[in-house]
């Protein structure tokens, strides 16, 4: 019973602690727009900042999905400013996207060239899609 009490404890723990929730990922990425819950439009602007680390030769992978979890639509992020820097970096991207009005999620990724899952990291964020199937 009680080593059934530590591991329940210890997966409290660790999802208390999870990479991918926003405050946890503030000292890595902050996203200016769009914010959690904003609707938004056929044409997005994403923007904020990211550690230099979060980029590989200037950009990082952004995926917007819809509430089934079907792709809508996938680009880089470009810096906006030299990114070989541990400090925070400025980025913004324009792109236009295709799908259906619902709940969806905007997932940026840290770019991870090497492929180890213990470099992976990526925020999530919730927002409301309109309708864009024309």
């Amino acid at each position: 019973m009680k080593k059934y009490f530590l591991f329940f404890g210890l997966t409290l723990v660790l999802s208390a602690c999870s990479p991918n929730s926003e405050d946890s990922m503030s000292e890595f990425i902050q996203v200016e727009s769009p914010k959690a819950g904003d609707k938004i439009t056929c044409e997005i602007t994403i923007s904020g900042q990211a550690r230099g680390y979060w980029y590989f030769e200037g950009s990082f992978p952004a995926e917007l999905y819809d509430e089934k979890g079907t792709l809508l639509y996938t680009a880089p992020i470009q810096s906006q400013e030299p990114w070989m820097t541990e400090d925070f970096v400025r980025f913004e991207e324009d792109f236009v996207y295709k799908g259906p009005a619902g709940n969806g999620s905007l997932v940026l990724k840290r770019e991870n060239v090497s492929g180890l899952p213990e470099h992976d990291m990526q925020i999530e964020v919730p927002v409301v899609l309109g309708d864009c199937n024309n």
